[in-house]
Order: structure tokens, then C-alpha cells, then sequence
């Protein structure tokens, strides 16, 4: 038995609006292709972007945002060209499209690393996760098949956003602003790759970490039913 994935996600956001939070989906190129494949089993080739609707009518009412960063968009275009299921390229080109009209490619998560008092602290924290990995992971993901900058990518935009949102909330309850999660985001990352959801769990595992469970959740599709349910 797997859990439904959309049926997943709803929980995960219910409830949100009322806590002033937004809704984040951080997509990879595993993810996309897996949840293409999917829908194109059930619905038919031609149904396969349909699983970004899906995802959009998970939190309709909450204003879901797509983050994918721009490594992961060019790597997603190279599947969309020269990668093929079937004859059928892995990624449609109605998801690409929808992708690049839809998706922000950065986040104000994202751009406030540039502030040059979370620099160094955040630096620190990269390079302390980093070294946490290559301690942690073993098997065939630590020698045949190592992490790519591309997952790195995935990995630093999720926690970029985290650490956002946690500062958001420290400030908002210094100035007493109610709900104090407002302006937050509740984060899900979407993956099929094991270096991206083992990196983030690992993340946690940190002391500067912890408080980032809050705000993120990895979830490895793999382990989901990621038909419509």
C-alpha cells in the first residue's frame, strides 16, 4: 500500500491560510518525469502535464507557488529534447511551458543569502551539511552515482527558503505581529532522488537545522501513489 500524494499534500497545507502562510512546491527533474509517467498511464500521452493542475488544485484556495532553480529548469529542458519514453519525450512540452510561465525561479528566500549578515552564517551551514553527507551517505549514491551540483541546487533553494521563513517568524514575534507565521511558507520538495530527500533529512539533523522542519518537508514520490486520487 502507498499513500496518495495529493491526498498527502493536502493535509500537509490544510490549514495554512489561517496561520498567514504560503504554500511552496520545490520540483526536480525526477519528480517531473515521474509524475508525467504517471498520468500518462492512467489519463493517456497526451495527459501527462495534467499532474501540475493536479498540484494546483491541491491548495487552489491557498495560492500554491512552483520553485524550480534554474539549473533544474535547464536540466529539465535537455529531458524535454533529448530524453524519450516510448518515443514520447519525458517531459511534455505543455509541462515545460507551463513550468516556465508558472514556476519562479528564484524566491526572496532565496535572494536574502546575498544579505551580507545571513552570509556568513548561512555559508557555515552549507558547508557544515555538506560535510554531514559525505560522512552519512553510503552504497551506490556515494560512489556510482554521487550527487550532482543540480541536486545541491534543489537542496540550498529549500533551505534558503526555510531559513527565510524562520527569520520571518523570529521578527514578526519581536514585533508582535499576529499570526506570527505570517508571510512564512510551508514547503514541500518533490523528488524521486535519494540524494536530494536523504541531504535535506540530514539538515535536520543539525542544530541550526532543526527549526527547519518546520517550515519543509522532503517527500521522495517514490514512495506515493501519484495518480489523481
Amino acid at each position: 500500500y502507498k499513500p496518495n500524494l495529493f491526498t498527502y499534500l493536502s493535509e500537509y497545507y490544510a490549514g495554512i491560510s489561517t496561520l498567514g502562510m504560503r504554500p511552496v512546491v520545490i520540483l526536480d527533474t525526477s519528480a517531473v518525469i515521474d509524475l508525467e509517467a504517471a498520468f500518462r498511464a492512467k489519463y493517456g500521452a497526451l495527459k501527462g502535464h495534467q499532474h501540475l493542475e493536479q498540484l494546483v488544485t491541491t491548495t487552489a484556495s491557498r495560492g500554491l507557488r512552483f520553485v524550480i532553480p534554474p539549473l533544474i529548469l535547464t536540466e529539465m529542458e535537455k529531458h524535454h529534447l533529448y530524453h524519450r519514453r516510448r518515443n514520447i519525450p519525458e517531459i511534455s512540452g505543455a509541462t515545460l511551458r507551463q513550468l516556465k510561465e508558472q514556476a519562479m525561479h528564484t524566491h526572496e528566500g532565496v535572494t536574502s543569502w546575498a544579505d551580507p549578515e545571513e552570509a556568513a552564517s548561512v555559508d557555515t551551514f552549507r558547508y557544515e551539511l555538506r560535510g554531514l553527507y559525505y560522512e552519512t551517505i553510503s552504497g551506490r549514491k556515494a560512489t556510482n552515482d554521487p550527487i550532482s551540483e543540480n541536486d545541491w541546487s534543489v537542496i540550498d533553494t529549500a533551505l534558503a527558503i526555510a531559513i527565510y521563513s524562520a527569520g520571518v517568524f523570529k521578527r514578526n514575534l519581536e514585533e508582535g505581529i499576529q499570526p506570527p507565521l505570517r508571510g512564512c511558507s510551508r514547503i514541500a520538495v518533490l523528488s524521486s532522488d535519494r540524494h536530494i530527500t536523504f541531504g535535506l533529512e540530514q539538515a535536520f539533523n543539525l542544530p541550526k537545522g532543526v527549526r527547519l522542519a518546520d517550515y519543509l518537508k522532503p517527500i521522495n514520490i517514490k514512495e506515493f501513489d501519484c495518480n489523481e486520487p
